[in-house]
């Protein structure tokens, strides 16, 4: 996890590298710290576990940081298939949106979708790994009925809910386009080690509409959003990913900032 020890020099240019609006410092100190790389190895396999993939091949092509033919190979391919993850990911959130808003079901989309298109340039720069739901707890078992219609496991064998247990329901997968998604349905945005409680009926201000393609997504507001990626942050991990971090830290309107 990030510490305050000194960082490899591999270390300090993916640091370099998690700005998601950058600015007139952001380019010397990345070719500094690339100049101070003497092995690229391990760059690909760390760039994508801190989601920083796009972003890195980004900033290297902009700030005219040659990358090794091999690792840039390497990203190039990863990159790819994170792009093909993410369009079976949007046509199911499509999908799960259209249900909830048919069926009247208030809900609230959280992380990745929101943030990729709130303070990204370009929404494909913004890794995936699943999809976070938010919804209230009377709604549950509707919830449940329509993403086992939309081909998601039966909620029978996701056990009776608890919702004092964990702050979401089970992970639930579909095969969509050859690319497994993955939808976690939320009744708060605070997990339990956190403290208190997240909920769509008990945020503090309105609702946002984030602009998703031809349509709007349901987000928080700046501050229950804030106090969202904050908590998100600090959740216990092994390592702390940079690419939240820097969306912590965007100016945009994630930070609270119009």
């Amino acid at each position: 996890m990030l510490t305050d020890a000194e960082p490899s020099p591999l270390e300090a240019f993916l640091r370099a590298c998690s700005v998601v609006a950058p600015d007139e410092e952001s380019g010397p100190l990345l070719r500094q710290s690339a100049a101070l790389v003497s092995c690229w190895d391990a760059l690909p396999s760390d760039a994508a576990s801190h989601g920083l993939t796009a972003l890195v091949l980004r900033h290297a092509c902009a700030w005219n940081v040659q990358l090794p033919r091999s690792v840039r190979r390497q990203m190039d391919v990863h990159l790819l298939r994170q792009h093909a993850q993410q369009a079976a990911q949007y046509e199911v959130l499509r999908e799960i949106a259209d249900a909830f808003t048919l069926l009247g079901i208030a809900y609230v989309v959280l992380k990745g979708p929101v943030l990729a298109h709130a303070i990204y340039p370009d929404p494909r720069l913004r890794s995936m790994s699943d999809l976070d739901i938010l919804v209230r707890m009377v709604d549950i078992q509707r919830v449940q009925g329509v993403l086992q219609a939309l081909g998601f496991g039966s909620p029978r064998s996701l056990g009776p809910v608890r919702p004092h247990a964990h702050h979401h329901l089970p992970p639930l997968q579909l095969c969509r386009h050859g690319e497994t998604v993955t939808v976690e349905v939320h009744v708060s945005a605070v997990s339990r080690d956190q403290g208190g409680r997240l909920a769509l009926d008990a945020n503090r201000e309105p609702l946002r509409q984030i602009p998703f393609g031809q349509r709007e997504m349901p987000a928080f507001g700046h501050i229950d959003m804030l106090t969202h990626l904050t908590a998100h942050l600090l959740e216990p991990a092994e390592r702390t990913r940079l690419r939240d971090v820097a969306e912590r830290l965007s100016p945009g309107q994630a930070g609270g900032q119009d």
